[in-house]
Protein backbone atom coordinates (compact mmCIF):
# COMPACT_ATOMS: atom_id res chain seq x y z
CA UNK A 1 0.00 0.00 0.00
CA UNK A 2 0.74 3.36 -0.40
CA UNK A 3 -0.44 6.28 1.11
CA UNK A 4 -0.55 10.27 -0.68
CA UNK A 5 -0.56 13.43 0.46
CA UNK A 6 -2.96 13.91 -1.85
CA UNK A 7 -5.48 11.66 -2.93
CA UNK A 8 -5.80 12.90 -6.60
CA UNK A 9 -2.45 11.72 -7.59
CA UNK A 10 -2.86 8.35 -7.27
CA UNK A 11 -3.89 7.90 -11.01
CA UNK A 12 -0.83 9.50 -11.96
CA UNK A 13 1.19 7.23 -9.56
CA UNK A 14 -0.74 3.92 -10.01
CA UNK A 15 -0.19 4.38 -14.36
CA UNK A 16 4.19 4.93 -13.62
CA UNK A 17 4.16 2.15 -11.10
CA UNK A 18 2.56 -0.24 -13.90
CA UNK A 19 4.93 0.34 -16.21
CA UNK A 20 7.61 -0.76 -13.98
CA UNK A 21 5.41 -3.90 -12.08
CA UNK A 22 5.92 -6.91 -13.61
CA UNK A 23 2.63 -9.38 -14.93
CA UNK A 24 1.79 -11.08 -11.82
CA UNK A 25 1.07 -7.36 -10.03
CA UNK A 26 -1.73 -5.80 -10.46
CA UNK A 27 -1.82 -1.99 -9.17
CA UNK A 28 -5.18 -0.24 -8.27
CA UNK A 29 -6.26 2.49 -6.22
CA UNK A 30 -8.65 3.84 -4.44
CA UNK A 31 -10.80 5.00 -6.88
CA UNK A 32 -10.85 1.85 -8.61
CA UNK A 33 -11.10 -0.14 -5.22
CA UNK A 34 -14.38 2.16 -4.36
CA UNK A 35 -16.03 2.44 -8.14
CA UNK A 36 -19.14 1.23 -6.96
CA UNK A 37 -19.52 3.51 -4.79
CA UNK A 38 -18.52 6.36 -6.84
CA UNK A 39 -21.21 5.74 -9.38
CA UNK A 40 -23.55 5.82 -6.98
CA UNK A 41 -22.62 9.16 -6.06
CA UNK A 42 -22.73 10.57 -9.32
CA UNK A 43 -26.31 8.81 -10.13
CA UNK A 44 -27.54 10.54 -6.63
CA UNK A 45 -26.29 13.46 -7.74
CA UNK A 46 -27.59 13.59 -10.94
CA UNK A 47 -30.79 12.47 -9.35
CA UNK A 48 -30.57 15.16 -6.97
CA UNK A 49 -29.92 17.98 -9.45
CA UNK A 50 -33.38 17.09 -11.11
CA UNK A 51 -35.42 17.03 -8.30
CA UNK A 52 -34.25 20.57 -7.01
CA UNK A 53 -34.92 21.80 -10.58
CA UNK A 54 -38.16 20.79 -10.65
CA UNK A 55 -38.42 21.88 -6.87
CA UNK A 56 -37.11 25.33 -8.41
CA UNK A 57 -39.70 24.95 -11.23
CA UNK A 58 -42.72 25.11 -8.72
CA UNK A 59 -41.29 27.74 -7.15
CA UNK A 60 -40.89 29.55 -10.34
CA UNK A 61 -44.72 28.42 -11.25
CA UNK A 62 -45.87 30.08 -7.53
CA UNK A 63 -44.01 33.26 -7.92
CA UNK A 64 -45.41 34.16 -11.42
CA UNK A 65 -48.83 32.99 -10.16
CA UNK A 66 -49.06 34.78 -6.69
CA UNK A 67 -47.77 37.52 -9.09
CA UNK A 68 -50.32 37.34 -11.82
CA UNK A 69 -52.80 37.36 -8.94
CA UNK A 70 -52.10 40.55 -7.45
CA UNK A 71 -51.63 42.04 -10.80
CA UNK A 72 -55.68 41.02 -11.18
CA UNK A 73 -56.21 42.20 -7.67
CA UNK A 74 -54.71 45.27 -8.32
CA UNK A 75 -56.09 46.35 -11.60
CA UNK A 76 -58.16 49.27 -10.11
CA UNK A 77 -55.07 51.21 -8.33
CA UNK A 78 -52.93 50.37 -11.41
CA UNK A 79 -55.49 51.88 -13.71
CA UNK A 80 -55.67 54.85 -10.77
CA UNK A 81 -52.07 55.10 -10.92
CA UNK A 82 -51.89 55.31 -15.01
CA UNK A 83 -54.91 57.97 -14.79
CA UNK A 84 -52.55 60.45 -12.81
CA UNK A 85 -49.89 60.31 -14.98
CA UNK A 86 -47.60 57.19 -14.11
CA UNK A 87 -45.54 55.62 -16.81
CA UNK A 88 -45.51 52.14 -17.70
CA UNK A 89 -42.18 51.88 -16.74
CA UNK A 90 -42.90 52.93 -13.13
CA UNK A 91 -45.29 50.56 -12.48
CA UNK A 92 -43.27 47.79 -13.78
CA UNK A 93 -40.32 48.16 -11.55
CA UNK A 94 -43.14 48.25 -8.85
CA UNK A 95 -43.90 44.75 -9.46
CA UNK A 96 -40.42 43.69 -10.09
CA UNK A 97 -39.25 45.39 -6.87
CA UNK A 98 -42.56 42.80 -5.28
CA UNK A 99 -41.43 39.68 -6.95
CA UNK A 100 -37.21 40.31 -5.63
CA UNK A 101 -38.58 41.33 -2.21
CA UNK A 102 -40.87 37.70 -2.39
CA UNK A 103 -37.60 35.77 -4.09
CA UNK A 104 -35.38 37.52 -1.32
CA UNK A 105 -37.56 36.61 1.20
CA UNK A 106 -37.63 33.18 0.15
CA UNK A 107 -34.12 32.61 -0.53
CA UNK A 108 -33.36 34.10 2.57
CA UNK A 109 -35.79 31.52 4.36
CA UNK A 110 -35.02 28.58 2.40
CA UNK A 111 -30.75 29.73 3.11
CA UNK A 112 -31.95 29.69 7.26
CA UNK A 113 -33.28 26.58 6.94
CA UNK A 114 -31.00 24.89 5.09
CA UNK A 115 -28.33 25.75 7.36
CA UNK A 116 -29.77 24.82 10.44
CA UNK A 117 -30.97 21.28 8.88
CA UNK A 118 -27.37 21.03 7.81
CA UNK A 119 -26.17 21.83 11.64
CA UNK A 120 -28.53 19.65 13.18
CA UNK A 121 -27.56 17.05 10.57
CA UNK A 122 -23.54 16.90 11.70
CA UNK A 123 -24.86 17.31 15.76
CA UNK A 124 -27.26 14.66 16.19
CA UNK A 125 -26.11 12.36 13.10
CA UNK A 126 -29.80 11.50 11.82
CA UNK A 127 -28.13 10.04 8.77
CA UNK A 128 -26.59 6.43 9.99
CA UNK A 129 -24.43 4.56 7.09
CA UNK A 130 -23.13 1.31 7.84
CA UNK A 131 -19.69 0.96 8.81
CA UNK A 132 -19.31 -2.71 6.32
CA UNK A 133 -19.59 -0.58 3.97
CA UNK A 134 -18.77 2.93 4.16
CA UNK A 135 -15.77 4.04 6.04
CA UNK A 136 -18.18 6.55 8.07
CA UNK A 137 -20.57 5.98 10.41
CA UNK A 138 -23.20 8.90 9.90
CA UNK A 139 -23.46 11.39 6.63
CA UNK A 140 -21.48 14.01 7.16
CA UNK A 141 -22.33 17.45 6.08
CA UNK A 142 -20.19 20.38 4.84
CA UNK A 143 -21.22 23.73 4.23
CA UNK A 144 -20.04 26.06 1.14
CA UNK A 145 -20.41 29.41 1.56
CA UNK A 146 -19.44 30.11 -2.33
CA UNK A 147 -21.66 27.61 -3.77
CA UNK A 148 -24.19 28.85 -1.21
CA UNK A 149 -23.93 32.34 -2.51
CA UNK A 150 -24.40 30.74 -6.24
CA UNK A 151 -27.63 29.06 -5.18
CA UNK A 152 -28.60 32.44 -3.66
CA UNK A 153 -27.94 34.62 -6.87
CA UNK A 154 -29.40 31.71 -8.96
CA UNK A 155 -32.87 32.06 -6.60
CA UNK A 156 -32.87 35.82 -6.89
CA UNK A 157 -32.12 35.85 -10.86
CA UNK A 158 -34.86 33.39 -10.98
CA UNK A 159 -37.34 35.59 -9.11
CA UNK A 160 -36.43 38.74 -11.35
CA UNK A 161 -37.08 36.49 -14.40
CA UNK A 162 -40.23 35.13 -13.07
CA UNK A 163 -41.61 38.60 -11.83
CA UNK A 164 -40.69 40.19 -15.12
CA UNK A 165 -43.85 38.97 -17.30
CA UNK A 166 -46.42 39.95 -14.17
CA UNK A 167 -44.78 43.25 -14.54
CA UNK A 168 -45.19 43.48 -17.95
CA UNK A 169 -48.76 42.51 -17.87
CA UNK A 170 -49.50 45.04 -15.17
CA UNK A 171 -47.56 47.97 -16.95
CA UNK A 172 -49.68 47.27 -20.79
CA UNK A 173 -53.11 47.62 -18.84
CA UNK A 174 -55.10 51.17 -19.59
CA UNK A 175 -56.30 53.02 -17.53
CA UNK A 176 -59.94 52.96 -18.50
CA UNK A 177 -60.35 49.04 -18.19
CA UNK A 178 -59.80 48.98 -14.24
CA UNK A 179 -61.88 52.10 -13.61
CA UNK A 180 -64.95 51.49 -16.21
CA UNK A 181 -66.71 50.42 -13.76
CA UNK A 182 -66.48 52.55 -11.03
Amino acid sequence: KIKLKNPDEAGTLARKIRSTVAFPFFIRTWMQWNKNLFLAIKIEKIIMAIILSCLIGVALFNVVSSLIMIVIEKTREISILKAIGMRKNGIQKIFLWHGVFMGGIGTLLGLLLAIMVSICLNTFQWIKLSPDVYYLSYLPVEIRLSEACVVCVGMLMVSICASYFPARRAARLYPVEGIRYE
